[in-house]
């Protein structure tokens, strides 16, 4: 009898699981369908607008790059006693 219950629980247990991961895959197809949509209504943007948020991108990246070589040169120069 405990056996047969465990492996009821264990059936149980696997259809809860079962039940969410269609639940779950159901609500992705929802979401990347939405996606789709949201997509397709860019507006338009003129070339003026684009070219200064592209240079607004640009000088973030810049921005992030010089960051990371700094930290990256401030952590190399660790002090070394001499070893002779």
């Amino acid at each position: 009898q405990d056996q047969q219950q465990k492996q009821q629980d264990q059936k149980s247990q696997q259809q809860a699981q079962d039940q969410q991961q269609k639940q779950q895959d159901q609500k992705n197809q929802q979401q990347s369908s939405a996606g789709e949509q949201t997509q397709a209504k860019v507006p338009n943007v003129d070339r003026e607008q684009a070219d200064r948020l592209l240079q607004m991108v640009r000088d973030k990246e810049k921005d992030r790059n010089a960051q990371k070589r700094q930290a990256a040169g401030q952590a190399r120069q660790t002090p070394v006693d001499r070893d002779w």
